[in-house]
């Protein structure tokens, strides 16, 4: 189940439908030692850049949502090496809103909040 965050929330949702809610507004990590940050520039008008780290190498899948859940663009979905990421979402043709970026690996989601202009 998927949770919308609240301002400056993350919502962490694992496989075993249990979750946790961090107040931490830059950064979140799930237990296996991925993390997911705030992107930048936040609010944006065009473009965004989302970082993210590996512990270890993953397959993961980064996707952006709208406000009703809707999967708006899947940003990656593959095998990435460990080390720090950064991805750019392009969203010159989404509209003025707030969206959620989800990165999903097999132990688990995280996801924040993004507005754009």
């Amino acid at each position: 189940e998927f949770t919308y965050p609240a301002v400056d929330e993350v919502i962490r949702v694992t496989l075993s439908a249990a979750s946790t809610v961090s107040n931490d507004p830059l950064i979140d990590e799930l237990a296996s030692g991925i993390t997911l940050a705030q992107s930048y520039p936040n609010p944006f008008s065009s473009t965004t850049l989302i970082p993210f780290s590996l512990t270890e190498s993953s397959d993961l899948r980064i996707s952006v949502l709208n406000v009703v859940g809707q999967e708006v663009a899947e940003l990656v979905n593959g095998f990435i090496p460990a080390g720090e990421h950064t991805i750019e979402w392009d969203g010159e043709g989404a509209e003025t809103g707030i969206y959620f970026y989800r990165l999903e690996t097999a132990e688990g989601s995280l996801v924040r909040r993004l507005i754009k202009l």
